[in-house]
């Protein structure tokens, strides 16, 4: 049997899981801050719209001015992972907005979207992440997660196959 190395990334990845589960059971839809940078390459400044993901539906939200700004200064890499160009770090996880509104044909205002940092256990906010608690306009919500004992994860079964013949 293999077991599972638990490192910090690896629970930040679990809570980012249930967060996500908790937002679909509680309607509401998000946007991961990374996909949010790479959506605004790409970015309409006339429609000023982004997507929202709810469970798998992809919601094209329209977005007020107030949060364009935001997400401009705060939906944007702090850094990169061991300096690597490839692995963007984002002070922020995600920005949020209840289901009913995200399903809006017209812009809704400001007050209707938040940003969401997901901790997991007793990690505590960074001093970036202290600063744009400050001076964010938008609500910033810390959401604190449990997670259930990690000690024992082993993979107990893996089959291989080549060809569709099992090896």
């Amino acid at each position: 049997m293999v077991e599972l190395i638990i490192t910090n990334d690896l629970k930040g990845d679990l809570g980012e899981t249930i967060f996500e589960h908790f937002s679909i059971q509680n309607q509401f839809a998000y946007a991961k801050t990374e996909e949010i940078y790479r959506e605004l390459q790409a970015y309409n400044v006339l429609e000023r719209t982004l997507i929202f993901r709810f469970d798998r539906e992809r919601l094209k939200v329209k977005i007020p001015g107030l949060v364009e700004q935001e997400i401009r200064k705060y939906a944007v890499p702090s850094g990169y992972i061991g300096n690597d160009p490839s692995k963007p770090a984002f002070v922020v996880d995600y920005l949020t907005i209840h289901r009913a509104y995200a399903l809006r044909k017209e812009e809704n205002p400001p007050n209707c979207f938040q940003w969401a940092e997901i901790k997991t256990g007793d990690s505590q906010l960074t001093p970036n992440q202290e600063r744009i608690k400050k001076e964010t306009k938008l609500e910033f919500y810390v959401m604190r997660f449990n997670l259930p004992p990690l000690d024992n994860i082993k993979m107990i079964n893996m089959e291989r196959y080549r060809n569709g013949k099992k090896i």
